[in-house]
């Protein structure tokens, strides 16, 4: 399709306008008397290298611990994450890093005990550590039902 060059800068002005490709289509249509399809429209939009200004879209929600998809979510200075996919044996599992950053598993076996597996062999968190990460796998597991 051949577009003068006033035409060419209506189409660009629209769109600074915020005019969407349904509206320009239809202007098109209606001011020139050109039928033309949305994805006729798209291509000539695209041909005439022109971009509509993009929308800031909020913010996805973050995922709720009860869908299982959280990442390490800090609770002072302790961060707690719980697995999509419980390990075999246990009812609840995950990952935690303390305030001094060492990292440990956890898991909760069908009793509901509780059971730490550091990444460092002898590790122990400190007591306040263990009150806290204690406190913030409540909060996690708490949604869940577990």
């Amino acid at each position: 399709m051949e577009l003068s060059e006033d035409q060419k800068t209506h189409i660009a002005n629209w769109i600074d306008a915020g005019e969407t490709l349904a509206q320009i289509q239809k202007r098109i249509t209606e001011e020139w008397n050109i039928p033309l399809t949305y994805m006729e429209a798209r291509f000539l939009v695209d041909d005439l290298g022109l971009n509509f200004a993009k929308e800031e879209k909020p913010a996805a929600p973050e995922p709720k611990a009860e869908e299982g998809a959280s990442d390490l979510e800090p609770v002072g200075g302790v961060q707690v994450e719980v697995d999509k996919l419980t390990r075999p044996g246990t009812v609840a599992s995950g990952q935690v890093v303390f305030s001094d950053g060492k990292s440990a598993a956890w898991q909760v076996d069908p009793l509901g005990r509780l059971g730490l597996i550091p990444k460092e062999e002898g590790y122990r968190p400190s007591e306040e550590d263990l009150q806290e990460f204690q406190v913030a796998l409540q909060q996690q597991l708490k949604p869940m039902g577990s």
